[in-house]
């Protein structure tokens, strides 16, 4: 039997018919040289993927100083607007031609 041969039922029947052979020692160190580059590789991305986390949260957390200031300028700017409208009834000639309008519209997207 070939040593190719030997080696081959040995892996298939789970047996050792011959030792290894520098071939397949110096396969078995470069796959295990990828896997432990693979495996650095993916803790670190997580480890940069976690940092960036917390750092997002950290960052969310903190309270912003003038934001009363600013809700009592905005709620202010409201009050204004809404204090400055008047209320203008429509005139009858007005709403007809509003509700036109809506008809010709909801017609026009019926079909």
């Amino acid at each position: 039997m070939t040593n190719r041969l030997k080696t081959a039922l040995g892996r298939w029947f789970g047996l050792a018919l011959t030792g290894p052979s520098s071939c397949d020692v110096a396969a078995e160190k470069v796959s295990a040289e990828r896997r432990q580059f693979f495996k650095r590789a993916a803790v670190g991305v997580a480890s940069i993927a976690g940092t960036a986390g917390v750092a997002k949260s950290v960052v969310d957390s903190m309270p912003d100083p003038d934001i009363g200031a600013k809700y009592a300028h905005a709620a202010h700017q409201g009050e204004k607007e809404l204090l400055e409208r008047e209320y203008v009834l429509m005139s009858e000639q007005e709403k007809a031609s509003m509700l036109e309008e809506l008809i010709a519209t909801h017609k026009s997207h019926q079909s």
